[in-house]
């Protein structure tokens, strides 16, 4: 097509959308029909004067070229949110967020997706998008790999546990009875609130597809399963949850070789030692000197697992884990369903356009809370081996 055709059939539209025009006024159509009728005779001529083309081909031309109110609404944000897959109405999630303001069909995008509204404190991200970043969660946390979740229904859950067992004795026909009796111990979840900021581009945001929202569910797993493992070992309790190794202060066993993990293994009952989620766990330091350690024949004694297969090396038949907030000293071995983790709000986000560096850079500074609590629910499940 030359330049002269071109001029004549740019003329011939501008007449057709007086013409359109007019019949708005006088009968009062919706003005979208006229965007879209305008949209479908430039996607046809550009369409024909790139020698064809199918209709998906036009319909996608159309909703970047012309930006009609329809074309919006079924390019953006579909009519039928229920026939979205998992990952697309994670995308569409991220992409109402960053055109709220601007777009009123994005605010009503966000009601049909989640429960909740800004005003009150954040919105609920899709339930698919909060089950993909708790998947990942474990990827990134050893805590979780091993212990005790629990939903939290209320702000607050009391652990009882039996601290001391009742005695059962031999006696003789007619002797005098002693009572005995059993002592219960508690220890109380509150959940504390942890929090995840990440700036995105706009462009990022608004350009979301499938990949971008598994890379943004990585980042959200990735700094919350770190920073919620660290608690769960060495938290304070103050703002925190109570870590492990805060409530196991002092070493059961010491020593260098491989008969101190021996004695650290029979230092806790057999109920401990038989159980499924019982595993050893420690920094790197502690692990790379008994890795280094061998037999007569000179072979070593570790048993390594399978990376590719997500299998943990083993020792003496548990798995063990590396946790380097941990001192670089220890190594804990123990049941480790008796670490509760309690789960009380689900994964929120809020976000601002304004606040931080967020308008120097054109982002969106995505906020991402939950509510948790971790504590050690009975302590003689657990021993500490502490190397020199």
């Amino acid at each position: 097509m030359n330049k002269d055709e071109l001029k004549a059939m740019l003329e011939e539209i501008r007449k057709e959308e007086v013409a359109e025009e007019a019949k708005v006024v006088e009968g009062g159509f919706d003005i979208s029909e006229l965007a879209d009728a305008l949209g479908d005779k430039i996607v046809k001529a550009i369409v024909e004067a790139k020698g064809g083309g199918t209709d998906s081909e036009k319909e996608a031309l159309k909703g970047k070229m012309f930006k009609g109110k329809s074309a919006l609404d079924a390019i953006e944000f579909p009519s039928n949110l229920s026939n979205l897959t998992a990952d697309e109405k994670t995308a569409t999630f991220f992409k109402a967020l960053a055109s709220e303001r601007t777009n009123p069909r994005a605010a009503e995008v966000l009601r049909a997706l989640v429960e909740g509204t800004d005003a009150q404190g954040g919105y609920l991200v899709p339930e698919e998008f909060r089950a993909e970043v708790f998947r990942l969660l474990p990827d990134y946390s050893v805590m979780r790999k091993l212990a005790r979740v629990i939903p939290m229904t209320r702000d607050t859950m009391n652990l009882n546990y039996l601290a001391s067992k009742p005695e059962a004795y031999w006696t003789s026909e007619y002797a005098e009875k002693t009572t005995s009796s059993a002592s219960i111990g508690r220890e109380t979840l509150t959940p504390h609130k942890l929090v995840c900021l990440l700036p995105v581009s706009e462009e990022l945001l608004m350009d979301a597809n499938i990949s971008v929202v598994s890379f943004i569910a990585e980042l959200f797993a990735e700094r919350i399963g770190e920073i919620e493992d660290k608690a769960y070992f060495i938290g304070s309790g103050t703002g925190q949850p109570t870590g492990l190794m805060t409530t196991m202060s002092t070493n059961n066993v010491g020593g260098n070789d491989f008969d101190a993990i021996i004695d650290l293994i029979y230092f806790r009952s057999q109920a401990v030692r038989k159980s499924k989620r019982t595993a050893f766990v420690g920094h790197k330091n502690v692990i790379k000197a008994f890795r280094k350690v061998k037999d007569d024949d000179g072979r070593y004694i570790w048993s390594a697992g399978n990376p590719e297969n997500g299998e943990p090396d083993r020792l003496y038949g548990y798995p063990i884990h590396e946790m380097n907030w941990m001192n670089q000293k220890k190594m804990v071995f123990g049941d480790f369903s008796y670490y509760v983790i309690g789960d009380r709000q689900q994964l929120t986000v809020r976000t601002t356009m304004e606040g931080g560096d967020a308008w120097r850079r054109d982002s969106m500074e995505i906020k991402a809370k939950i509510r948790v609590d971790g504590v050690t629910v009975l302590e003689n499940a657990f021993a500490v081996l502490g190397v020199s």
